[in-house]
Parts: structure tokens; sequence; C-alpha cells
């Protein structure tokens, strides 16, 4: 079916041209707001905002090398979108670091961790509806996953709601690129997958669900076990999949 002349017109006016550094600083004055809004914490607690930012600097310079790297002159709808959960994981980021003192201010750590979830839904009907979908921006989505379930594993084992061994929900993915500089066959692509979206999704709600102020200990261990398994399970599938692949690749060689 045709697209309607002002859905075309939408498309025309995606952010394009040199235009990447400005978005990435509309970026960071995003997250200076956030940091200027979020009730009490960000003042009384300064390491916060300056976590934050620290954080967001990171980020945006590997996205602006990813993108110079491949050739890519501008972020894109998916991507601003993609920069827009970044932002709000690295504000979240710094409430971590300081998780002491976020408690009392646990109602809006868990809003914005919602938030963050319902964008990562998203970028991703953007990329498709607006096609521009690139390996960069699967590359920015995947990273800011893994970075966001690894600050919620912090929190929930900051928080003594679960032992340190949730940490190892967070560090799976690191884990797996650290086993693919051991063994070159993890570093194949890998097929596309619905599970892997799913798995990801149940992470982080597994998580947030660990830091409900009505989760007692018992009951958090319970679930986060739940989900560390399937996420195990999980790459347990990719890594079976990626050896058949080289072995039967070897073969045939």
């Amino acid at each position: 079916m045709e697209q309607p002349l002002w859905w075309n017109d939408m498309k025309a006016r995606a952010p394009g041209g040199e235009w990447v550094l400005l978005e990435l600083f509309v970026g960071l004055w995003g997250l200076q707001w956030l940091a200027s809004h979020n009730p009490g914490l960000s003042h009384s607690v300064p390491g916060v905002g300056q976590t934050a930012f620290a954080s967001y600097c990171i980020c945006g310079f590997l996205v602006w090398t990813a993108l110079r790297r491949y050739g890519q002159r501008h972020l894109g709808w998916a991507n601003a979108v993609t920069l827009l959960r970044c932002v709000i994981v690295c504000y979240l980021a710094g409430m971590v670091m300081y998780a002491e003192h976020i408690r009392s201010d646990m109602l809006a750590f868990l809003l914005l961790a919602l938030v963050a979830l319902s964008l990562d839904g998203v970028d991703g009907w953007t990329a498709r509806r607006f096609q521009c979908d690139s390996s960069v921006g699967a590359r920015f989505d995947m990273e800011l996953d893994a970075g966001f379930i690894l600050l919620l594993s912090i929190a929930v084992w900051q928080l003594e709601q679960v032992g340190a061994w949730i940490m190892l929900t967070g560090l799976m993915r690191y884990l797996f690129i650290v086993a693919g500089a051991c063994w070159p066959a993890l570093k194949a692509p890998l097929f596309p997958s619905r599970r892997r979206k799913v798995v990801c999704v149940v992470q982080v709600v597994a998580l947030m669900m660990c830091l409900l102020p009505w989760v007692g200990p018992l009951a958090a261990s319970i679930i986060g076990a739940v989900a560390l398994v399937a996420l195990i399970h999980s790459f347990g599938v990719d890594t079976l999949w990626l050896y058949n692949t080289a072995r039967h690749r070897d073969v045939l060689s």
C-alpha cells in the first residue's frame, strides 16, 4: 500500500546531514533536564548527576565513533528513540552508584526503568515503520539492553534483595564476549530470534519485580533464579547453534 503524503513528508524530516553531534548534545541536555527534575536525589547526592554525565559521554562517544565508521552522518528516527532510552539508562546508572540513597526514591527509579523498557519496543517499531534500521542501530540497542540489565542486577544486589549471584544475569552478555575472544566461533552472526527479545524483556521485568518494596528477599531470589535459568538456556541455545554451525563449516572446508 502506498504511504500517504504526510507520512513521506515526516520521513523526509528525519534527522540528517552533519547533525549527529547536535543530536548527541540534545541528549545531553535531556539528561541535564532529567537530573534537575528528579525529586530530591540529584540535589542531595551530586554524584548521581556526575556519574550519569560520565556514562552518557562514554555512550555518546561510542555511538559517534560507530556512526562515523559505517559512514552514517545522523542518528535517524529509531536511533533517536534509542538515544532517549540511553539518557534514562545513564541517569539510572548514576542512581545505582549511590544505591544506599535510593530506597526512598525507589518509585522514581522504577518508573524511569519502566519508561526505558517501553522505549525498547518503540525504537524497533520506529526502525521498521520508517525503514531506518541499521547494523549500528541494532548494536546500539543490544549493548544498551545489556547495560540496562547489568545496572538492574547491581541495584538488586546492592539493596540486598538477592545475593551476589544475581550479577550473573547482568554479566552474561559480557562473559559471552570474553568467551568469543577465546573461541572465535562465538563471534559469528546469529540468526534473528524472537526468543532473545522475549528473554531480554523477562530479565528486565524480573529484576524490576525484585526491587518492588513489597517483594521480600525470598520471593526476589525465586524470581531472579527463574529469570537467570531462562537466560542461561537462551545463551546455551545460541552457543550450541554456533558450535554446530562452525563444525559444519569445518567439515565442508
